[in-house]
């Protein structure tokens, strides 16, 4: 088993969970599309839209996963560097809007997002020198797994829980200080 292996899986869990989260609730994602302002064709600001999008994060995550190898790398890596794309576009239009990659209105397009973004490319992107091993090839170690699920986790953490609650602590902050004067 490649040394990779555990950031590679927990680069693929983390898209599984991403494309099956589009799929159940795709309305913070079609206004993610429609604020991302494709010029002159609002069509793909819909929910059949973002329920593809999703299908296709699926089907890239399982792929690599099973596969493995610097293909199913590129993919996962490809996938994280677009996202990272779209969430600074989201910031630069300015809108406040949520990148709609969790299926939720409270994950906002940040600089924290694309760099955890960039950070999962990057743990995907290694397996292109270090190809990691599919699970096809004899799967990974039970420990490997819970390490890759534990990464995946920490990630999915990072984009849905963190936000809200620094949200929550400069509400606390701006009433604190408001007082003060």
């Amino acid at each position: 088993m490649a040394p990779t292996t555990g950031c590679f899986l927990a680069a693929c869990l983390l898209l599984a969970g991403a494309g099956l989260l589009k799929l159940a609730r795709p309305a913070s994602t079609t206004r993610a599309l429609a604020d991302l302002a494709l010029p002159g064709d609002r069509r793909l600001a819909r929910p059949a839209v973002a329920r593809v999008l999703g299908l296709g994060e699926l089907a890239v995550a399982f792929f690599a996963a099973w596969h493995g190898g610097r293909l199913g790398a590129g993919l996962v890596a490809a996938a994280f560097v677009a996202f990272a794309a779209v969430v600074i576009r989201l910031r630069r239009a300015g809108s406040g809007a949520a990148c709609g990659c969790l299926g939720r209105d409270d994950t906002p397009a940040s600089g924290q997002h694309a760099a955890v973004d960039l950070l999962f490319a990057g743990l995907a992107g290694v397996g292109l020198a270090l190809p990691p091993t599919g699970l096809a090839a004899g799967g990974a170690a039970p420990g490997v797994l819970a390490a890759g699920a534990v990464l995946a986790a920490l990630g999915y953490l990072l984009f849905a829980a963190v936000p809200p609650l620094q949200a929550a602590r400069r509400k606390v902050l701006d009433a604190a200080t408001g007082e003060a004067r």
